[in-house]
């Protein structure tokens, strides 16, 4: 694996990965994408870029004695936690707990809100992941109440962090591009670049080491111009890790050498273990596998200093894959079945599938075949599951020779098979990456000659312009006289045409609007009667609940079987006054509030998604986005991502259980078409033909009870219609429904 921070802290291998988040991965590599881990945590706000050194956490200690329980206390308490970040794990814990306890018990906001963001770091380095997800939540509710778009932006992608370590790449991405939308509204480079460097350890996660380097040298151009040094440090590490498994060792060493340079000079041990481990990796290339230990055996050292489990665990995984390629296989097979359940206790599902896959290798070359079989198809299990293709076609190769030793040649011919598409895949993967890169580079080359054909030929026409120019300001000089004796002579009757003009001007605009405020009138009616019900019913509901569990008629425990219910009628609620304040800004506005600028499909989709994924997972509904990146469309960016809410909001509520709903696109000329097609209960023809016509008594309940307005979906076809579009539906009872929605392309 390779060591990963919260925003990549590299370690370079697990045989290629020790942390997570800006993995980089392995072929039998040490795991390496351990540091390049947590340090989108350290996007909280370290008391310094990394952690503070002994003096600082002992004068932060001195003042914290001198004050009584107030908010000045949780501040501190915060701030020693922060200082002990990545050096040590139980005052990291220790201090952000007090922390969160005090401002509960003080009720403090502010300092209930930043302890709520340091649990889900505190969780996150622990790699329990729900938790970690919850308190960042948590955080960012906080943030949006406070619109705060920088740190929603950031918020996100902590969120998106936790599913990276979870190795849920998609739900990962969704996030970050959330993350990078509001980032971009915030002009926020610095999260900008952290989210798409921790894209790229996705890329380098599945193998794509050319989009990873992509990422990575785009990312460290901006931080050396914004001068973060913690995440330079970061992303040389990553990029030692890159051109390690590209082969180019000198530039792995020149990447590592510049890190280390860092790291010693601010005192991250994080990003020292990466570069030790980079440099095991190296030497473990070369077959120098003393030299790969000793590295190995340094960067324990500092993880034991650091006291984190997760570190200690990982280099034991790593130190094992040595101790095997040594030959040492009872002391290599004794390592791996502690890392197996370490990795287990951990919730590292990483570590499980290097767990089994090195200690079935052990027992297979010591004579033990059908034991280590065993274990090895446990491991290539679990990284089929998680698309590590690249770990998996080793292990198929493994499983292939031991079947093979064991007389079973059938088993041993499908395994030689899956080893033999999994290579193809890689192939083909590389080949599609490097075919990018090049219709890239030839884009850049034709733009880049274009502009300089348009440069010369601006020259010559500034060279004519100026002979014309003399030639038209004397004839110019004649015309203005000309137009002004004309313009004496009919003034008057211009004046006369245009105060009839003004009037009729004037009376055209009143009926118009009188017929606006009549269908205001109309819709005002219609909306009240809607929000005088739909609202109450939720608001009641919780109402009741939180009075019963004041009066303690239910317990904090039983509370969670109305928790999924109560969910799901805020997020309704939720949806319809976004809806509401969006037609509202329109009406009273008017049109020419639309801001029309190029947007992506694929971006407003994840950002749908984003926003309702945790509704969709209570009836466990697959999202699935199947958006080409260079999709765009003309639109009103806030009202095209309404629209997409609004339709899959609906898919979700008419979609039973286990189902899907899946968003496609095609350009057709010059508009694009966009599908929502689920797999739901579907609708009679009826229904579908007065589907937007706004009235709440054609609302139905949906496959669990949900309610609805069908404001919603009058408010799409409204919002579509603005912006130049149109909106279609098509459905049969029992066979789902599609909603297609048709915008002007870019």
């Amino acid at each position: 694996m390779t060591i990963s921070n919260a925003y990549p802290y590299s370690l370079t291998s697990r045989q290629n990965t020790i942390i997570k988040q800006t993995y980089p991965v392995s072929n039998n590599q040490l795991r390496a994408t351990l540091l390049v881990f947590l340090i989108l945590l350290t996007l909280a706000k370290p008391i310094s870029g990394y952690a503070a050194p002994k003096t600082v956490i002992d004068s932060l200690k001195k003042e914290l004695v001198k004050l009584p329980e107030n908010n000045a206390r949780v501040d501190i308490l915060l701030s020693i936690s922060y200082a002990y970040d990545k050096v040590n794990i139980d005052s990291f814990t220790h201090y952000g707990r007090a922390a969160q306890y005090l401002a509960k018990k003080l009720d403090y906001r502010k300092g209930i809100n930043e302890a709520n963001f340091q649990l889900g770091n505190i969780h996150y380095s622990s790699n329990t992941h729900d938790s970690a997800i919850y308190y960042y939540t948590l955080s960012l509710n906080a943030a949006k109440q406070e619109n705060n778009k920088s740190l929603i932006a950031q918020r996100y992608s902590n969120i998106a962090n936790v599913y990276l370590n979870k190795i849920e790449y998609q739900t990962a991405v969704a996030y970050y591009d959330t993350a990078i939308a509001y980032a971009e509204e915030a002009d926020n480079l610095h999260i900008l670049a952290q989210a798409r460097n921790n894209i790229g350890t996705i890329y380098y996660e599945k193998g794509s080491y050319e989009s990873a380097l992509q990422y990575y040298l785009e990312g460290l151009s901006t931080h050396e111009e914004l001068g973060n040094v913690k995440d330079i440090e970061t992303v040389l590490v990553n990029l030692a890790n890159v051109y390690f498994r590209l082969g180019d060792h000198d530039m792995a060493k020149q990447y590592a050498g510049r890190a280390q340079k860092l790291s010693d000079s601010t005192g991250n041990l994080w990003n020292l273990i990466s570069v030790y481990n980079n440099y095991s990796m190296i030497f473990n290339e070369e077959a120098n596998y003393d030299s790969s230990l000793h590295y190995q055996y340094k960067a324990m050292h500092l993880a034991k200093d650091m006291n984190s489990p997760f570190l200690i665990n990982l280099l034991d995984g790593n130190i094992a894959e040595l101790y095997l390629e040594k030959g040492m296989l009872d002391s290599a097979a004794n390592l791996y079945k502690r890392t197996i359940n370490v990795s287990e206790t951990l919730n590292d599902i990483e570590g499980v599938a290097v767990g089994h896959k090195g200690y079935g290798q052990a027992l297979v070359a010591k004579g033990d075949y059908y034991k280590g079989i065993r274990h090895l198809e446990t491991a290539l299990g679990i990284l089929q599951s998680k698309q590590m293709r690249e770990e998996a076609m080793e292990v198929a190769e493994v499983l292939a020779g031991a079947y093979s030793k064991t007389g079973n040649y059938k088993k041993a011919y499908d395994y030689s098979l899956i080893n033999s598409k999994l290579r193809d895949t890689l192939a083909k993967e590389a080949a599609l990456t490097a075919a990018r890169n090049m219709e890239f580079e030839t884009e850049l080359d034709k733009k880049e000659a274009h502009i300089a054909l348009l440069e010369k030929d601006n020259e010559l026409k500034q060279t004519r312009n100026t002979n014309q120019r003399i030639v038209l300001i004397a004839l110019s000089s004649g015309f203005i006289l000309l137009c002004i004796i004309i313009y004496l002579g009919y003034r008057n009757l211009k004046q006369t045409k245009r105060k009839s003009k003004l009037i009729e001007e004037q009376k055209k605009e009143i009926e118009l609007q009188a017929e606006q405020l009549e269908r205001l009138n109309s819709f005002k009616d219609t909306t009240f009667s809607v929000l005088s019900h739909d609202l109450r019913s939720p608001i009641n509901a919780l109402t009741i609940t939180m009075s019963m569990l004041d009066e303690d008629i239910i317990k904090p425990e039983e509370f969670r079987e109305y928790k999924t219910e109560l969910s799901n009628k805020l997020q309704s609620v939720s949806l319809m006054l976004d809806n509401m304040l969006l037609w509202a800004r329109s009406q009273m506005k008017g049109e020419h509030t639309l801001e029309i600028e190029k947007v992506s499909v694929k971006q407003r989709t994840l950002r749908a998604f984003a926003v309702l994924k945790d509704v969709a997972d209570q009836k466990n509904i697959k999202l699935e986005d199947k958006i080409s990146e260079n999709l765009f469309v003309n639109a009103d960016k806030n009202q095209a991502e309404m629209v997409l809410r609004n339709l899959v909001s609906n898919a979700i509520k008419f979609t039973p259980e286990g189902g899907t709903i899946s968003v496609s696109a095609t350009k057709d000329g010059n508009m694009v078409h966009i599908s929502v097609v689920d797999t739901g209960v579907g609708m009679p023809q009826e229904i579908a033909d007065n589907l937007f016509d706004g009235n709440p008594n054609s609302s139905k309940a949906g496959t669990k009870g949900e309610k609805g307005t069908g404001i919603g979906l009058h408010l799409s076809h409204t919002f579509i219609q603005n912006n130049n579009g149109n909106i279609s539906v098509h459905s049969k009872e029992g066979e789902g429904t599609t909603f297609i929605v048709s915008l002007p392309a870019a």
